[in-house]
């Protein structure tokens, strides 16, 4: 079985041929990612470091670049997202999150790209896994923490107009850096939903 390597300018958005692209999910080319592993994507290679944030179905790596792609010349770090797929759908949908990610680049107006809050992709590739699929996707490291860590830190007592003053002016701040993006991101897809991970 040959794993499928996409470069990061290949959106095929809305393309029926991305299943075709798809290997059987038999055997295994390989493990999920684990510290000090290294991937290729493309002509891209990573080392996995420490796990910047996990998901239901996901984990992202901070990511050392071994050796440089075209899309990497510029990059010591990457973030490596790996999505494990048991089912087609799965892998439809997973492949689909890549594809978005490369239309919003590719429909962002060049002054606005910096200031989007959305990581740019390098490269992906999809490998098939024991039962299913993993899509790997090397992407730029956007700065900041994750929604989930930032809430769950704990806050000094407040009083009720400082906690609410407080709050409106991190959902102030919130919409202030999502909104562009949405509006970028619309004719290209729904948003249903803006979550905390």
């Amino acid at each position: 079985l040959e794993s499928v390597t996409r470069p990061a300018h290949d959106a095929g958005l809305g393309s029926p041929g991305v299943q075709r692209n798809v290997p059987a999910a038999q055997g295994a080319s390989g493990g999920p990612c684990e510290w000090g592993s290294e991937v290729d994507i493309g002509d891209v290679k990573l080392r996995c470091g420490r796990i910047l944030g996990r998901g239901s179905y996901s984990v992202v790596w901070q990511a050392d670049v071994v050796r440089k792609g075209q899309d990497a010349q510029d990059l010591s770090e990457v973030a490596l997202k790996e999505v494990c797929c048991k089912s087609h759908g799965e892998l439809q949908q997973a492949i689909f999150e890549v594809q978005v990610l490369l239309a919003i680049a590719q429909a962002a107006p060049e002054n606005l790209r910096q200031h989007l809050h959305v990581p740019r992709c390098l490269a992906w590739r999809v490998d098939p896994l024991q039962g299913g699929w993993s899509v790997r996707t090397a992407m730029t490291i956007v700065p900041g923490q994750s929604l989930d860590l930032f809430l769950r830190q704990p806050q000094p007592f407040q009083s009720r107009g400082a906690a609410l003053q407080r709050a409106s002016a991190l959902v102030t701040k919130l919409l202030l850096d999502i909104a562009p993006m949405l509006e970028v991101l619309e004719p290209v897809a729904y948003h249903r939903d803006v979550n905390s991970h």
